[in-house]
């Protein structure tokens, strides 16, 4: 994934705020989401693969960088997510994710690993499930299953996926 789906054709972006210091702790453990139509693993050193290539790249710092090595995303410890050039990402807690400029959970990866979305309309889809994803560990698969969710968002600014009825989320 040469060209990240945030900036794909920008010319040059600022890496999100506070790059060089990092933000939020970020712990992992190797960790499978296995989805009908592929599989995203997280390996011990924080390499995302999707579909056996590598998506993205974590660090402990909460630096998320692409297949490049490039700035993508920063997590702080209040669950923000900054993106390139200061550009907000969401909401990251725990099980459950909100995207950009909304404050309910679009989705959630439930106490058995079970990725849940839920649409604008109240409906909700199964999207497979982790495994591996326990403890403190669990926030960097929500994080990851929501950088997912982003590239689609990104790429649909009038998703099919929205916020949930009800749901909030949790830090």
């Amino acid at each position: 994934m040469s060209a990240w789906f945030l900036c794909a054709g920008c010319a040059s972006v600022a890496p999100p705020p506070r790059w060089a210091e990092g933000g939020g702790g970020l712990g992992w453990v190797p960790s499978v989401w296995q989805r009908d139509d592929e599989r995203i693993e997280i390996l011990p050193n924080g390499t995302v693969l999707r579909a056996g290539a590598v998506y993205l790249r974590l660090d402990p710092a909460g630096r998320v960088t692409d297949d490049e090595g490039e700035p993508v995303a920063l997590f702080f410890a209040d669950g923000q997510v900054a993106g390139s050039d200061d550009m907000p990402l969401g909401r990251v807690g725990m099980n459950s994710a909100a995207p950009p400029d909304r404050v309910s959970a679009w989705v959630t990866v439930a106490p058995n690993g079970v990725v849940v979305w839920f649409s604008s309309d109240g409906d909700t889809r199964i999207d497979g499930a982790w495994r591996g994803c326990q403890g403190q560990a669990k926030r960097a698969c929500t994080l990851v299953t929501h950088m997912v969710g982003l590239e689609r968002y990104r790429r649909n600014p009038e998703p099919s996926l929205g916020v949930g009825v009800g749901i909030g989320v949790g830090y």
